[in-house]
């Protein structure tokens, strides 16, 4: 099984709670693989670290490459 990430750990990235967007990097990430209900899944979540979060983790369809990459997905 080979498994792609779409970002790397040290990328920047955009992301959003509680309605505003923040900008961070990643430091590192989590892969989480199994069945449910007999499908398999592949779940990546992504820590990422900035001003205002010391560690918080995002799951990657929740993360942005650009600013105007985020909003447009509103």
């Amino acid at each position: 099984m080979d498994i792609k990430t779409k970002y790397e750990i040290g990328q920047r990235v955009f992301f959003m709670i509680d309605n505003r967007v923040y900008e961070g990097t990643i430091e590192s990430f989590d892969i989480g693989c199994g069945y449910d209900n007999g499908s398999k899944y592949l779940d990546i979540g992504y820590c990422v670290k900035n001003k205002f979060f010391t560690d918080i983790a995002i799951n990657e369809k929740n993360l942005f490459l650009t600013k105007e990459e985020l909003l447009k997905s509103l």
